[in-house]
């Protein structure tokens, strides 16, 4: 697994925007939705390695997937139009996770899409997703 820290102070940068960044276990440690929004977490979802290349050693490629939940109020309505706030929020991650390189990474982050994960009239929480590559080796 790569390490989440480097990928939270890459967005903290964006602090004009996220009142709080943090990484899984702080994710899974909320007992009721987050009190400071706008919020975002950075949470692993899948890595997959590839057969080993190797006979006399391990050397494997790993994919590595992970999204960062993007949470935000739906209380205040702007009776003019639509509120943009969920794009903003996706472009700035967006920019500042495409193509940039996790210390541990092969290669840059590519998006991988997004996923509405909750909507309850209070709040909207929407995915983020990236992928990367890093090496497993053992000799």
């Amino acid at each position: 697994m790569i390490a989440l820290q480097p990928i939270v102070d890459q967005l903290k940068p964006l602090r004009n925007l996220a009142k709080h960044v943090d990484g899984a276990i702080e994710f899974a440690s909320l007992r009721t939705a987050p009190t400071v929004l706008p919020a975002w977490y950075v949470i692993p979802t899948r890595e997959t390695a590839s057969q080993n290349e190797r006979t006399s050693t391990i050397h494997q490629r790993v994919d590595v997937r992970f999204q960062v939940v993007v949470v935000l109020s739906a209380q205040a309505r702007n009776q003019d139009k639509v509120r943009e706030d969920l794009k903003t929020h996706v472009d700035a991650i967006t920019g500042a996770l495409l193509g940039w390189k996790h210390p541990e990474a092969n290669g840059e982050c590519h998006y991988d899409g997004g996923a509405l994960l909750v909507s309850d009239g209070q709040r909207i929480a929407w995915a983020v997703q990236f992928r990367t590559s890093r090496t497993e080796r053992k000799i």
